[in-house]
Order: structure tokens, then sequence, then C-alpha cells
């Protein structure tokens, strides 16, 4: 089923969504969009614990509005953006022995880069973009509307929730042994990533945060989906980000 955060949510204006023609029939806002008639545009920021399946649900969700829709969509992946950061050494860059960049340096550098591609898309007239990463604090939420809102893009709060931490740790040790992991991703729940520093906080109460992140509030422009990637198949999450963006083909 889909679930929603507690607080209303609010849908893309009215005011931008295309208007009847009183000569003509309405159609759908599918119909609309592969029409190519004042299709809306979206950002799309994607929130949840790692291991939730933000990033198949974002290239699955990219694909669809692309195929089903006529909307073009561009997914930014924040942990390809760290790792790179992370593997990059100064000998890559100065020809000088050492080590790549410290990991919450590359988690700052790249949440800032996770927007200026973002804005750069923007200004290219990109009908989606989604940025695919964890949303875990209100100042990521408030950048995004800032930046939704400069560019006329509807702000959608995309939550993949899985409630048992169990599911989380096989899913990442699933990751490492099919060899995709990345250095700025965990090997299990209660691991670091290959690229962190030893330290900081304990990783299960990190986990525990993430899984019950901030969310947009009473007031906020934004339309919230909460999708439940354990319970749900891919499939079935997939159809309730269209539905709530109002691309049912």
């Amino acid at each position: 089923m889909r679930q929603q955060a507690q607080q209303t949510p609010r849908m893309w204006p009215k005011s931008e969504l295309p208007q009847p023609d009183a000569s003509k029939k309405q159609g759908t806002q599918g119909e609309k969009n592969h029409a190519g008639q004042n299709s809306p545009k979206f950002f799309v920021q994607m929130s949840g614990a790692p291991g939730s399946g933000k990033s198949t649900l974002a290239r699955q969700l990219a694909g669809a509005l692309r195929e089903r829709c006529g909307l073009g969509a561009v997914v930014i992946n924040h942990d390809m953006i760290k790792s790179f950061f992370l593997d990059t050494t100064t000998t890559d860059l100065l020809d000088t022995p050492g080590n790549g960049m410290p990991f919450d340096t590359s988690a700052k550098l790249s949440y800032r880069l996770d927007l200026v591609l973002a804005e750069d898309m923007m200004q290219q007239g990109q009908g989606v973009v989604i940025v695919d990463s964890v949303c875990n604090y209100r100042e990521a939420i408030d950048n995004g509307l800032g930046l939704a809102t400069r560019y006329g893009y509807g702000y959608v709060y995309l939550e993949c929730r899985v409630d048992d931490i169990g599911v989380l740790d096989g899913r990442l040790k699933g990751r490492v042994r099919g060899g995709g992991a990345m250095s700025s991703q965990r090997g299990g729940v209660y691991e670091r990533p290959a690229g962190a520093e030893s330290g900081g906080e304990a990783e299960g109460e990190l986990f525990m945060k993430w899984m019950n992140p901030v969310r947009p509030v009473d007031g906020d422009e934004a339309t919230v989906i909460v999708v439940d990637s354990r319970r749900q198949s891919t499939e079935e999450c997939l159809d309730v980000v269209l539905k709530g963006l109002g691309c049912r083909n």
C-alpha cells in the first residue's frame, strides 16, 4: 500500500498544470505528457536508509518517466560522486604520494555537487531531476525546496522505507558479495564504508536515524510519497510513485 508521512502533502501547484480547453475533452496527465503539452517538471529528493532500494527505484523511475510518460529524467547518483572523491588521491592530481579525500569532506562536497548538478539540469530544462541520496537533515529539504521553487519545479520527497534493520543488513552484505559496493557504501549495517575513517557514531545508531528520516512538514510546498520497499516489489513501488506524479500510463 502507498504510505505517506503524517502531514498533508502539497501536490504540484494547480496553476502550473495544463488547464482544460473548454472546446476539447480533457485528457489524462499521462496523455498530455505524451503529447508534450506543458508537462510539469519535478525535482525528486530520494530518502531512506542505505539498502532501502533508493538507487534501484530511482533508475526505474527515470526509465518509466521517459518511456511511459514522455518526460525527460536524469538521476544524480550521490554515492558515485562521493566514491569519486574518496578514490581520487593526491597522486592522481598532483603527482605526489597521498591518500584520497577524507570521508567527511567527501560527503560534504558530494551533497554540494548534487545540488550544483541538479541546478544545471534544471537550467537546461530537464523535465525530472532525481537526486539519489539519503535525506538526513532539514537543511537538505530546505535546499531542495529552494532550488525547485527557483526554477519552477515541483518538489517531491520520495522515501523508500524498510522497517527491519536485519533486511537492510542482508541487502548491504549481498551488494558486497555481488561485487557492486563502492568505496562510499557500507558492507553491512554495523560496518563502516571502505573509504571511511574509524570512529564516529555507532553504525547501528546511525541506521536507526536513517530509518526514521526528517520529512517535509505542513506548510512546505512538497509532494510526499513513501513506499514500503520491503513489502512491495520495485514495480509496485514504481506504480505508486508514477500515480503520485500524475503519470498513470
